[in-house]
């Protein structure tokens, strides 16, 4: 009897173990996904949202994040080859409002959706 309880007690062990083991390795994914998150949310493409003190982030919106923002980043694009401005220079604004764009829509405007708009990439 006293082998069973012995041998019981170990496997009781064992399986705490192995519970606190993945427990660890879930944090660890938590934090990671978090981290994430912040960044999606600081360079990603939408505004971001103003949060309030029971603002909660969905999980669509993320994954929609990952989608758009880290997939395409992962290949090669021949804007990032030939290089491409972060910024919107006044020759360009000068173009935009020839294309009839408003000075809101261009003071809005991110750089890259301008140098769109102009062509400047694809």
């Amino acid at each position: 009897m006293s082998d069973e309880i012995t041998k019981e007690k170990q496997r009781v062990a064992e399986a705490l173990a192995r519970v606190d083991a993945q427990r660890e390795r879930l944090s660890s994914q938590l934090k990671e996904l978090e981290a994430t998150e912040r960044v999606l949310g600081r360079y990603g493409r939408r505004p971001r949202a103003r949060k309030t003190a029971s603002a909660q982030t969905t999980t669509p919106y993320i994954e929609d994040h990952a989608r758009r923002v880290i997939e395409p980043s992962m290949t090669a694009h021949k804007e990032t080859e030939a290089g491409m401005s972060f910024i919107i220079t006044k020759a360009q604004k000068t173009e935009l409002r020839r294309l009839g764009y408003s000075e809101e829509q261009i003071r809005e405007m991110k750089p890259e959706d301008a140098h769109r708009a102009l062509g400047l990439i694809s």
